[in-house]
């Protein structure tokens, strides 16, 4: 695990060999577990094959399960409304 030192201890970034989906290079996948306002416990995944070039980013809830949820509703009207990336 690589961590820098303005990271707090809760937010450390991992590194993990991983094979690249797109040509099947090995190679590595830096992962941050971080605690946003908000959205709780969020997970930030990156990957960058240096064979291929390909890039994928992920973001993902972490943390546990609320007992009691909040509808939100999107109402997309444009091309562009589908375009932007949602949180939840």
């Amino acid at each position: 695990m690589m961590k820098n030192d303005d990271d707090d201890d809760d937010e450390a970034m991992m590194k993990f060999p991983t094979t690249c989906p797109s040509c099947g290079a090995s190679t590595d996948t830096d992962m941050c577990v971080m605690n946003l306002p908000h959205f709780k416990e969020v997970i930030i995944m990156s990957l960058t094959c240096e064979k291929c070039g390909y890039k994928s980013n992920e973001v993902k809830g972490g943390g546990e399960i609320a007992s009691h949820g909040t509808r939100i509703t999107l109402r997309a009207e444009t091309t562009c409304d589908m375009s932007r990336g949602v949180v939840k």
